[in-house]
């Protein structure tokens, strides 16, 4: 039997363990590589996902309130939380009739606004909504709203904020109720009580 002798080469301290590896020298001068025993990591735990919840309506839709439009008559139900303004004033493209704005007081970034327009041009929904209603044109879809057909969508009013947008067209006027801050649910609640 060969003598061996046990030569340490490398060793590091690691997580409180010692990993290295040893040569054996045999007696006619060649080497064998041994390795030491590893201490095994504790693996750490994986992260885990959180949803992020979608914020609930602070209000049952059954003490919504009902808004009806002293001018053009219209109708529909909304959160009592929301404060009605008028905001009609002078567009830049002159075709702006009417412009209702429901917002919060207590949290201005929860509002929708109802703006009604003129049709002036011979043009479809679909070209109004990219042209006029700033829609993302990828994010058009076909819809209805008060039994009308309709243009459901995406806008971007502040720059990063996506909104979602509702438009149709009701004797030559256009219809677009778009809304920042409100639930999904609260937003298709709003779209569904409308009435012309």
């Amino acid at each position: 039997m060969k003598p061996v002798v046990l030569v340490p080469l490398v060793a590091l301290a690691l997580a409180g363990g010692v990993t290295g590896a040893y040569f054996w020298v045999t007696s006619g001068g060649g080497t064998e590589e041994a390795a030491v025993a590893q201490p095994t990591p504790t693996p750490e735990p994986a992260p885990t996902a959180t949803a992020t919840p979608t914020p609930a309506s602070t209000v049952e839709p059954d003490s919504w309130t009902t808004y009806r439009d002293p001018v053009l008559g219209f109708s529909l139900d909304y959160p009592p939380d929301l404060v009605v303004k008028d905001i009609t004033g002078p567009s830049p493209d002159g075709l702006n009739e009417r412009a209702i704005e429901f917002r919060s007081s207590e949290d201005t970034s929860r509002a929708f606004v109802i703006s009604v327009s003129a049709k002036t041009r011979d043009i479809t929904l679909q070209q109004w909504a990219i042209e006029y209603a700033a829609c993302r044109p990828k994010s058009i879809q076909q819809s209805t709203f008060s039994g009308l057909p309709a243009i459901a969508c995406t806008r971007e009013v502040i720059e990063g904020v996506p909104e979602p947008a509702l438009l149709a067209e009701q004797a030559g006027k256009m219809f677009l109720i778009s809304a920042i801050g409100l639930t999904e649910s609260e937003f298709t609640r709003l779209t569904e009580t409308f009435r012309f």
